[in-house]
């Protein structure tokens, strides 16, 4: 594996975006409806402002929900309702260019212990790149080694 290929050769590019308006029932929707981790929270000229991540979705739901109550649901719904991904979102999320090395990626990943970075070309996001798409680059190298 080229440690110097830019990331963009492993990021995700077709990514599901919100904006800081965008109600917690839209996220609830987005995350409920896909099997990804985390939506960049951007501006109108899609400038990068926060990440939510599937985690911090889960943390605000109530904590009988896993257990399908109609109760938590219905108070799920009421509490998304009232509140916004700019008031949830991590602001100030990293971002990388997308022609950044894979191995100055890594060393983000590894000092910020973070599980997702924004991509972006000329401040505008373009795309996220997560540790799952560097391993599955390194699983393609396994099978081609074996």
């Amino acid at each position: 594996m080229n440690i110097y290929r830019p990331i963009s050769e492993l990021m995700t590019f077709d990514v599901m975006t919100v904006t800081p308006d965008t109600l917690m029932t839209e996220v609830s929707k987005i995350f409920e409806e896909n099997s990804f981790h985390h939506i960049p929270v951007i501006s109108e000229d899609n400038i990068p402002l926060g990440i939510i991540s599937k985690n911090d979705y889960h943390q605000l739901q109530h904590h009988f929900t896993r257990n399908g109550w109609e109760i938590a649901e219905a108070k799920n719904k009421r509490y998304f309702e009232s509140i916004t991904a700019g008031e949830v979102m991590t602001q100030n999320p990293v971002t990388v260019d997308k022609d950044e090395p894979l191995f100055e990626v890594v060393n983000i990943f590894l000092a910020n212990l973070i599980h997702s970075i924004i991509v972006t070309e000329a401040g505008i996001c373009i795309g996220i790149i997560t540790p799952h798409d560097i391993l599955k680059e390194i699983k393609k190298l396994s099978v081609v080694l074996q």
